[in-house]
This record gives structure tokens, C-alpha cells and sequence, in this order.
């Protein structure tokens, strides 16, 4: 049964090298198949590598994990204060992202944690509010941006610069009979603070 998936698979793994974008005459390694003993000889298979794959997102500082555990935490609060409902704040990962400013120097380490609501609306002021009396510090200079059915504003504390938005679904101007949808959508993803503007 293994032996007839093998070249399926096999096709499978080369579709999947054209289709992400292999070229001849990038970065070219030799893989061995797994399982094979390290004594022999690799097969003539050659993988051509245009990025370097990360098998995990870079760790986040002590501060960047511990201002995005702060908020979960916060976040995980105003859940349980606003009641039952369908909501689910996922734990803090790290991931790699770019911080946007215009002087941003491109990916860096970052810390992701959301909240996600399909049943009632968004309570983002309720956040901000948190959030300020738990001495975070609204850094609009860094970050603020609202719009139709999104917010996001920068916030820092101990070394830590989080951009907490939201989203939720809006009224259509040009469908007056559209309701919109409850449920929302709220993120953080902290960095390495900034220095005052």
C-alpha cells in the first residue's frame, strides 16, 4: 500500500517545489531520503532552496513574551466580565512580524495573542480601558488607526510595544437591508518598545 502512495507523494513534493517557486541555480542541497542509513550515498534528488526555512518562529525576548502574557491575561478577564457567550482567547505564540512604522527595519521577533468572539459586539474601549489602568501607556505616535469595522492603537509597558486591534463587521452603505454579523476580533502582537518619537 506504502509502495503505491510513493510516487504520488513523490509527485505531490514536486508539485509543491514548482508551485512555492523553485529555480534552477538557487541554493541547491542535497537531501537524503528518510530513513536511510547516513553511510550511503544521498540520491540523485536535489531540493532547490530559495528562503531559509525556520522549523519554529524565532523566541521572543523575556519582555515581548511578557508584555503579550499580560495582555492574554487581560484580555482572558474582560472575557469572563462580559459573560457567557462563544469565545476563545488563544495563548501567546511567537511568530515573526514588521512593526508598522515607517521606520521599521523589516521582521523582527514578535508575540501574537487574540481574542475571538462569534456572539456579541466588540468590546475594544472596554480593552483600552484595561489596559490603561493596568499601566500600559497609549502610544498613538507609534500606532493609531481607525476605519469602518477596525481600530488599533500602540501601547508599551516593560519593553514591550503591543498594537492591540480590533475588527468586526460594519453596515454596508450601498445594502440598506444588510445586517451585520456579531462577532469580533481582537489582536496583539508585541515587540521590542520604541523610544519615544
Amino acid at each position: 500500500m506504502l509502495n503505491r502512495r510513493m510516487p504520488r507523494l513523490t509527485a505531490g513534493l514536486l508539485a509543491l517545489a514548482i508551485i512555492t517557486g523553485c529555480e534552477a541555480g538557487r541554493d541547491r542541497k542535497t537531501v537524503r531520503q528518510a530513513g536511510a542509513p547516513a553511510d550511503t550515498a544521498p540520491a540523485e534528488t536535489s531540493v532547490v532552496v530559495r528562503h531559509p526555512v525556520r522549523s519554529s518562529p524565532p523566541k521572543s525576548s523575556d519582555a515581548v513574551r511578557g508584555g503579550c502574557t499580560a495582555i492574554a491575561e487581560l484580555l482572558r478577564n474582560e472575557a469572563l466580565a462580559v459573560g457567557a457567550g462563544v469565545s476563545a482567547v488563544a495563548a501567546p505564540r511567537d511568530t515573526t512580524d514588521v512593526f508598522p512604522a515607517a521606520n521599521s527595519d523589516g521582521p523582527e521577533a514578535a508575540c501574537v495573542v487574540a481574542w475571538r468572539d462569534s456572539t456579541r459586539e466588540s468590546p475594544l474601549g472596554e480593552v483600552y480601558e484595561r489596559l490603561d489602568l493596568s499601566g500600559w501607556r497609549r502610544r498613538v505616535e507609534l500606532v493609531q488607526a481607525d476605519g469602518p469595522g477596525s481600530q488599533a492603537v500602540a501601547f508599551s509597558r516593560g519593553g514591550a510595544a503591543c498594537i492591540v486591534g480590533g475588527s468586526w463587521d460594519v453596515e454596508d452603505d450601498s445594502d440598506s437591508t444588510y445586517v451585520p454579523k456579531p462577532g469580533f476580533a481582537i489582536e496583539a502582537t508585541c515587540f521590542h518598545d520604541r523610544p519615544d518619537a
